[in-house]
Formats: C-alpha cells, sequence, structure tokens
C-alpha cells in the first residue's frame, strides 16, 4: 500500500491560478527520510590539521562576534570559517593564522591528527563532535589570551574566564581507547557511544559552571535585580549567547560543516494519474 499526503484541492488551485507554488523545506516534508544525509568526514593528518586549524579560527569568529552583540541566529550559522583568506590584508588574519599554527601544534591535536588522518578513520558527525568537544577549552583558552594581548577584552574579563575554562579533558585516553579499536569501525563507534554520558555531564557541568556565576562575560551582572544590560539587551540572552560559544560550539561548527555542504533545499512535489 502506497500512501500519500497531500494539501487541500482549494490550496493547489490557488498555487495555480496565482501562478505560484509553495517550495516546502526538508522539514516540512511527509517522510522523515526526504533530504536525509549522512555525512562523515575522512582523510590524512594533513587534512585533519586543516580541519582543527578551521575549527580555532571559527572558534575566534564565534568570540568576536559575541563581543559585537551579534543575534543567535548570527552565532549558530555565521560563525564558520571556510577560507582564513577572505580577511586578506585585515589584522584579524594574522590573528587567525597565528592561532591555527600555534592549535596544531599542540601535542592534543597533533594525537588527534595522527590517530585519525594515519589510520584513514571514517568520522560521523556524532564522533566529530565529541573530538571537537575534547580540544574546544584549550581553543577557546587560546582564543582569548591572543584577544586580551590585542586589547580586544579587558585583561581582567579574559582572565577571569581563563581560569574557568582551565579544566582540560584527557585526550589521550581518548585517542588510547580508538586506537585499541581503530581497525574496527563497529567497535570504535560503540567505543565513542560509550564515551557519550561522560560527553553529556561534561557539557552539562559547563552550563551548570556558567550557570551558577552571577557575573555574565563583557556584559554585567545577571541577579535578578538587574535583569537588563545599560544598552536594554537582556542578561538572560546574552547568557544563553555566551553558552553557544562556551559550551556548545562543537556542535554549532559541526552543523554548519554539514550545512556548508548541503545547503538549505526546497521542494515542490507533482503528482499525476495515468
Amino acid at each position: 500500500m502506497k500512501l500519500y499526503h497531500y494539501r487541500s484541492i482549494n490550496s493547489a488551485l490557488l498555487e495555480i491560478e496565482n501562478g505560484t507554488f509553495h517550495f516546502a523545506s526538508k522539514e516540512e516534508l511527509n517522510d522523515p527520510l526526504e533530504g536525509f544525509v549522512r555525512v562523515f568526514w575522512q582523510g590524512d593528518k594533513m587534512a585533519w590539521e586543516g580541519l582543527f586549524r578551521h575549527y580555532i579560527y571559527s572558534v575566534a569568529r564565534a568570540l568576536e562576534l559575541y563581543i559585537l552583540k551579534a543575534d543567535d541566529e548570527t552565532l549558530y550559522h555565521g560563525t564558520l570559517v571556510a577560507d582564513v583568506h577572505c580577511y586578506k590584508n585585515n589584522f584579524f588574519e594574522k590573528i587567525l593564522l597565528k592561532l591555527g599554527e600555534e592549535f596544531i601544534t599542540d601535542t592534543d591535536v597533533q594525537n588527534l591528527a595522527g590517530v585519525y588522518g594515519d589510520n584513514c578513520l571514517k568520522v560521523s558527525e556524532k564522533e566529530l563532535q565529541y573530538i571537537l568537544f575534547y580540544i574546544h577549552n584549550n581553543a577557546l583558552i587560546k582564543c582569548l589570551e591572543e584577544f586580551k594581548k590585542n586589547k580586544f577584552v579587558p585583561a581582567e574579563e579574559a582572565e577571569k574566564q581563563i581560569k574557568l575554562l582551565n579544566f582540560l579533558l584527557s585526550v589521550e585516553k581518548l585517542v588510547d581507547a580508538i586506537k585499541k579499536v581503530f581497525s574496527n569501525e563497529k567497535m570504535r563507534v560503540q567505543t565513542i557511544e560509550s564515551m557519550e554520558e561522560i560527553f553529556e555531564e561534561m557539557k552539562e557541568f559547563s552550563y551548570i559552571m556558567k550557570g551558577a556565576e552571577n557575573d555574565i562575560f563583557l556584559h554585567g551582572k545577571g541577579s535578578e535585580e538587574q535583569i537588563y544590560n545599560n544598552d536594554g539587551n537582556s542578561v538572560v540572552q546574552q547568557h544563553r549567547k555566551w553558552l553557544i560559544v562556551m559550551a556548545d560550539f562543537p556542535k554549532v561548527f559541526v552543523a554548519q560543516l554539514r550545512d556548508m555542504i548541503y545547503p538549505k533545499s526546497y521542494v515542490v512535489c507533482f503528482s499525476k494519474k495515468k
């Protein structure tokens, strides 16, 4: 049996009469598998180093936009730096290039690039999120230090955040776990999925840690007495925006990579009787 869901004939006739048609987004389609894509990442060590470079470029871009009080939409969808040379002859390009070179020489980043690149492992979206989560604090700390050095943020504010972020996860343990099962993709995926609970707990800890802070990074206090900043922006909104940069960015970055490969598309469907 084939079952299709049609919109009303009146709706269709109106579209024909007006000469316009509704193009549905993937989210509006009937079948959840319509428009479904499964993305994976695979490459040699150099390719992984390139990915990690662009990750810290994008973290720096997200931090810059947060400082400029960008809205949620921009932080979620406008922080991917696919080409660092789009800042050519700009001071920010030099900062990004410096951050990228320093980041890929980090021992943890080199270990990850080696184990995934040397063995040419195929990595799913979820696994890539986990990998980036393990190195995210390191990337954000480096960005804050560079922004402090260039006086993009007050030294006192930057140092406070660096101190709070300075709990680093053991990438060595992750790499060791992957090495033990890298030759068996199914076992590797299961190993990664078994770490999901730890991943979620650490993320939750990040939320709780920031929720307990009365001061919102660069945007004043978040007490009940002061709901709004001096410029009228909600402190709660600023708090959420900082969480996007501080805790959610690995997921945000991977989603932007997927959307770059498969941009938003819209569909109109027709049928006929033979």
